[in-house]
């Protein structure tokens, strides 16, 4: 009698995580590309993901085998959100290690950090203050001009 061979395979979900800016701040359809790598008996795979800046969970939809080692890194960032800057990235892991079926679906996330642009400081508090102070200045140095030219007629 020949042995069966079992095998267990499993999967891994990824996600998308925005911090200090709404996700629906991006453009509708923006998604964060991540590339997955593994081998599999020598030969390596290359499996690319968009992920939906919602935070949507994404199924990889791939049955790995048990105890196979995926790579994670995500790829160039879109634009941010008028009036914001990214600021980091921080990735739940940098691999992970897929589990027998019957367990938890591993979940892999990675985060972006974002900032609100601040505004410049000119000194100024509104621009109806800046004008008036700008016509007293222009009436002061008028009276100047108006007494000088008194002095010098004299």
């Amino acid at each position: 009698a020949e042995d069966a061979v079992v095998v267990n395979d499993g999967t891994f979900n990824l996600r998308k995580i925005v911090d200090g800016v709404d996700a629906a701040s991006f453009p509708a359809g923006t998604v964060f590309p991540v590339t997955a790598t593994w081998e599999i008996d020598g030969e390596e795979f290359t499996e690319s993901f968009d992920l939906p800046a919602d935070g949507s969970v994404v199924p990889s939809g791939l049955d790995l085998p048990e105890g196979t080692v995926v790579s994670l890194v995500e790829g160039d960032l879109p634009d941010a959100p008028e009036g914001y800057s990214f600021v980091s990235s921080g990735v739940s892991a940098d691999t992970v290690t897929i589990l027998a079926d019957g367990n938890a679906d591993i979940a892999w996330s990675v985060t972006n950090t974002y900032k609100a642009d601040e505004l410049v400081v000119t000194g100024v508090s509104g621009a109806a203050e800046a004008a008036i102070a700008g016509a007293l200045l222009v009436l002061a140095g008028g009276g100047l001009l108006l007494i000088r030219r008194r002095w010098s007629a004299v």
